[in-house]
This record gives structure tokens, C-alpha cells and sequence, in this order.
């Protein structure tokens, strides 16, 4: 049934004329019984009406269907799934379906859904920067993991979104936890997982200023008892801009590998491969308190020695073993190189 009603009168108008009533009892709990001056009459069998009943259906949180725009549970601030509830800390989720919904190509639109957190003009939006609540922060950690923003002196590159599963972002000092942090808050991206169910998955975007983007997710079993489960994501962007001589190519390929040795006992491997090749936007002059006033797609910088070009390559082995249900065991090692042209 639908609808708003009492208890009392969502009971009568479910029974109808069945000869019943309902009785509570306990705990809240309520059983039906034969109504009054009919307990003795023999009146046989007794066919209630249908009755229909309306819910939501509830999925996994790592359901591909998922369409939740929240989640009750996060792991960044415990490092566990544990209830946001009862986290003594402030943690909000970008929801997978969220960053599905907005066509989130970057990380810094992102975290622009969480209160207290804008985007940082960092390396001239060459690399992921975040304002958490007034604090400056190029720190980015993936599955708990830190990842460098700056490798061998030099800025690293804007990370892509194909392979996320959500973005969990602790507000306020986390350096209980990862260690050397920013009082801000920590930015935590959390990456798809091989799953049991097979999903594949095909996306074409496009969108003003030449922008052409195409992604691939895959997963599924490998063997038939679910021993190796593989997932696959890549994608292909090409952009350009509204400023002259600005443009983007970018290819991103992250195969993950999942080993369940054990109904406790799992191990993962993982790749991530970027290859970018950018030109960074400098900008407007300032004149004064106030841009320069020329016109928007005017490009004052020298276009020949403007480059942001290299390739990227994470590699990771994750394993983690259950020695009962309160107790748990995890070790997560992870790598990353960079070669980087810039002018």
C-alpha cells in the first residue's frame, strides 16, 4: 500500500472484511487472530485479499545499477566501512552515480560537490588542487594510498576519473591516520573493483570546444568458480578550448586483476597508464585589481613553448586476509612513474 497513514489504519485497510484483527503484542510485534464472536463459528477457510506492496530496492555499493546519490558507509576517516553515522568525523561521498549524472572528468569538479571544498588553482590547473575549508591542498590519496602531486621535482599531471568508484572526502586533520596531511581535510579516491556479476559498459561524451571523449568499463569472472575476477577501464579524450592555441589529448588504461586464493584471503593487481599531452592555459594578464580587457579567446602567452606532455604508469599489489570477522589483515604497496616533457 501507499500512502500516509497510522499504523492502526494501514492494518484495517490491509485486512478489509477478512474476518481477523490485528492484536500487538511484544517488542512491537502484532499477530493476527480471529475478531471477536467469531471464534466458535465454523466459517472455514478465509481468503484475504492481494495486498501490494511498494519498496526500494536496495544495492550493493559497488552495484553498477547503483543509483544512490548518498551512501552510509565510508572507509577514509577509520580506514575500514564503517557507518558515516557513527564516524566521530565529517566525511562526505561522491557517489558514483553522482559523478555519473555530471559527466565528471576531472577530480577538482568533483569535490566541488562536498560543502566547504572549491577547486585550488594550482600549477595553473595543471594538477589536482583543492581549497578545504580555507586550507590549501595538493594531497591526494588513492585506496588510502598517497599519491605524489609532485614526482622528481616536477608537477605531475591531473588524474582522470574513468576508474573511480567514489570520492570520499574527511574534513579537518587526518594525520592521525596517512600521516603527513593538511589541516583541511584529505581528498580519498576510491577505484573500481573486479566484480563476480559481469558488467560491460560504453560511453561516448561529447562537448563544446572539440570535446571528444570515449570510455570502456569491463568486468567479470575469469574462471568459474570466481577464483580470478579481471576489471578493465579506459577511455580517450581530444579537446580544445575556448582560449586560442589551447588543446588536449589524453589516454588512460587501468587493468586490475583480482585473486581470491581463499573465502578470506584475497589478492589484487593493478596498472594505471596516462599518457597526456596538454597545453596549459596561463591565463589573463592583470591590469590593475582586474583581468586585462581583451577578449576571452585572446591568448597572450608563446604558443611553440607551451607544453605539458609525458606518460604516467601506477603499479600496485594489494592483499589483505580475514582471520575472523573482527579481525583483519591488509598490506597495499604501490608505485608510480612518470616521463614528463614540459616547455
Amino acid at each position: 500500500m501507499q500512502g500516509d497513514y497510522t499504523a492502526d489504519e494501514a492494518i484495517k485497510i490491509l485486512l478489509g472484511d477478512a474476518p481477523l484483527q490485528a492484536v500487538t503484542t511484544g517488542e512491537g510485534s502484532i499477530t493476527l487472530q480471529p475478531r471477536s464472536g467469531e471464534m466458535h463459528n465454523n466459517l472455514g477457510p478465509q481468503t484475504m485479499p492481494a495486498v501490494q506492496v511498494v519498496g526500494k530496492a536496495a544495492y550493493d555499493a559497488t552495484d553498477p545499477y547503483n543509483p544512490d546519490y548518498r551512501l552510509p558507509n565510508a572507509m577514509t576517516a577509520t580506514k575500514r566501512d564503517t557507518p558515516i553515522m557513527e564516524t566521530p568525523f565529517s566525511v562526505q561521498v561522491v557517489t558514483k552515480q553522482v559523478l555519473q549524472d555530471q559527466q565528471v572528468t576531472r577530480i577538482d569538479k568533483a569535490v566541488q560537490n562536498v560543502s566547504g571544498v572549491s577547486q585550488g588553482a594550482i600549477g595553473q590547473g595543471s594538477i589536482d588542487g583543492y581549497q578545504i575549508r580555507g586550507f590549501q591542498n595538493n594531497i591526494t590519496y588513492r585506496d588510502g594510498v598517497l599519491i605524489p602531486s609532485i614526482i622528481g621535482g616536477s608537477a605531475a599531471t591531473k588524474r582522470d576519473t574513468t576508474n573511480l568508484e567514489r570520492i570520499e572526502v574527511l574534513k579537518g586533520p587526518g594525520s592521525i591516520l596517512f600521516g603527513r596531511a593538511e589541516p583541511g581535510g584529505i581528498v580519498n579516491l576510491v577505484t573500481k573493483q573486479p566484480l563476480a556479476t559481469p558488467y560491460y559498459a560504453l560511453q561516448q561524451q561529447f562537448g563544446s570546444y572539440d570535446f571528444y571523449r570515449t570510455t570502456l568499463d569491463a568486468t567479470a569472472p575469469i574462471t568459474k568458480d570466481d577464483t580470478l575476477l579481471y576489471r578493465l577501464n579506459m577511455s580517450y579524450e581530444n579537446a580544445g578550448s575556448f582560449r586560442d592555441f589551447i588543446e588536449g589529448e589524453r589516454v588512460f588504461v587501468a587493468p586490475v586483476l583480482k585473486w581470491n586464493i581463499s573465502p578470506r584471503t584475497q589478492a589484487t593487481f593493478e596498472v594505471e597508464y596516462q599518457h597526456f599531452n596538454d597545453k596549459p592555459d596561463p591565463g589573463v594578464a592583470p591590469m590593475g585589481n582586474r583581468p586585462a580587457p581583451i577578449p576571452i579567446d585572446r591568448a597572450l602567452h608563446e604558443p611553440l613553448n607551451n607544453k605539458n606532455a609525458g606518460d604516467r604508469v601506477l603499479a600496485g599489489v594489494n592483499w589483505s586476509h580475514e582471520f575472523n570477522d573482527n579481525w583483519k589483515l591488509s598490506h597495499k604497496f604501490s608505485s608510480e612513474f612518470m616521463d614528463k616533457e614540459s616547455k
